[in-house]
Formats: C-alpha cells, sequence, structure tokens
C-alpha cells in the first residue's frame, strides 16, 4: 500500500505581494551555505574570496533564467517567443 506524507503548512509563504516557495527558500539557503563555506575554506587558505562571490552570483543568475526557460519549454513552448511570460 503507498501512503503519503502530508505536512500541516501551507507550501508558500506571502509577504504582500510577494510569494515564496519552501523549495526556492530552501534552494536560496543552499547557496548561501554553500558561498559562506567555500569563502570560509579559502581565507583559512590564504586565497582570496571575492571569486566565490562573483561565481555564485553569475551561477545564481543563469539557474535562475534556465529554470523559467526550461519551465517554459515543458508547459508552454510558444510561451518562449513571448517576453511577457518569461517573466510572470
Amino acid at each position: 500500500m503507498l501512503s503519503v506524507i502530508t505536512i500541516g503548512i501551507p507550501p508558500e509563504i506571502h509577504l504582500g505581494p510577494l510569494t515564496i516557495a519552501w523549495h526556492g527558500l530552501t534552494i536560496a539557503l543552499g547557496i548561501i551555505a554553500g558561498g559562506w563555506t567555500a569563502a570560509f575554506w579559502l581565507r583559512e587558505r590564504g586565497l582570496p574570496t571575492e571569486p566565490v562571490a562573483t561565481l555564485g552570483a553569475l551561477l545564481t543568475v543563469g539557474a535562475i533564467i534556465g529554470s523559467r526557460l526550461f519551465y517554459l519549454t515543458e508547459h508552454d513552448p510558444a510561451g518562449i517567443v513571448d517576453p511577457g511570460t518569461l517573466i510572470g
């Protein structure tokens, strides 16, 4: 028999007009923790930490854009040519 685990909290946090999903929040925390750990490791060895911040920011922006394009490709392929659907 297949059992389903249910959690008694909503999957999204609403802060006025901003809606944050739990999985997005945990991904953001993972990115921050990974960047902090890499910077800590570099500082211990006397290496510069600026490249980690730059690379982390570029990878995060690329991941956001890439995931949105992937979502549109899967759910509405025609939406890629409409710039309005890329943001909303």
